[in-house]
């Protein structure tokens, strides 16, 4: 449930489980969402980088390109 204290601990497990079972375009896609949800928590960057990574690799580049932008945009707001 989305408003328990634990969801998003329970939604970063998800994704980590996604991946460590070779589920790549599952946890890419559990990542994003993760990052959107949670868009303040610094594992959104990480979540985001690692998707991004992902993508690129299943030979998704414009989704790739993308997640680079919304990182590129979250550094900008970062550094003001």
């Amino acid at each position: 449930h989305k408003t328990s204290k634990y969801a998003k601990d329970a939604q970063w497990n998800a994704l980590a489980i996604f991946y460590s079972e070779g589920a790549r375009l599952e946890g890419a896609q559990m990542a994003e969402a993760y990052a959107k949800e949670n868009p303040q928590d610094p594992r959104s960057i990480e979540a985001l980088k690692e998707a991004a990574f992902i993508y690129s690799v299943m030979g998704k580049t414009q989704k790739s390109a993308d997640i680079l932008t919304i990182l590129a945009q979250k550094d900008q707001k970062n550094q003001k």
